[in-house]
């Protein structure tokens, strides 16, 4: 028996906010995908041999959970007749899901000028230094350029749904600030100073444009 999705899993401008993404589930799934997005109340039924991964993103946590019927919640999963195994990690989750609801919403963010001399605050902080990006803007590509260092702008093509820089050899400097820019959309990225390269979980580095 494979995963079966008993209820709703993906959001929309009218749903609640999303309270779990899913990191790792098997690539024959047409159910529930990488990086969809789960509701408190979500039921997932699994077969004995069978895993999903999945990150809160409130709690920051992350859960593989092999067989057994799960329930989605605010915080961490519900697992009867199931193995679970949890991990704690860095992650602005918070953030990612006012970004998922922002880029529902509308595409036109309102650029806000900081007093001279002072760098803007991020929008979203991230512990990777090469970021995940989920692409929900009509958006073809977008300019990356460091705010507290003058190098070289770096242009990424948001040629698919999910684009992952670290497959495309794109590192970003520890405790740089970024600006993500398209003509209709900006977004500030601040990678931590707790940031390392290799992160195995998508939410400390997930930056949904």
């Amino acid at each position: 028996m494979g995963l079966v999705l008993i209820a709703a899993t993906a959001t929309n401008a009218a749903a609640a906010e999303p309270a779990a993404l899913v990191e790792s589930v098997h690539e024959d799934r047409d159910d529930i995908r990488f990086l969809d997005y789960l509701d408190v109340g979500t039921e997932l039924e699994l077969a004995e041999d069978e895993s999903v991964r999945l990150a809160y993103f409130v709690s920051c946590r992350n859960e593989t959970i092999t067989g057994g019927q799960v329930i989605i919640g605010e915080h961490q999963s519900q697992v009867s007749n199931g193995d679970i195994e949890v991990e704690y990690v860095d992650c602005d989750g918070v953030a990612v899901v006012l970004d998922t609801s922002q880029s529902q919403e509308t595409a036109t963010v309102v650029f806000r000028k900081p007093p001279d001399g002072e760098l803007p605050a991020p929008d979203r902080v991230i512990y990777d230094t090469s970021p995940l990006i989920k692409s929900e803007s009509p958006v073809d590509r977008i300019v990356i350029r460091r705010l507290d260092q003058s190098v070289p702008d770096r242009i990424v093509s948001l040629d698919a749904a999910v684009v992952d820089l670290r497959d495309r050899d794109i590192v970003l400097a520890i405790g740089g600030l970024y600006e993500f820019s398209s003509p209709s959309k900006r977004l500030l990225v601040k990678v931590s100073t707790l940031a390392q390269a290799g992160s195995p979980s998508a939410i400390s580095r997930l930056i949904v444009y």
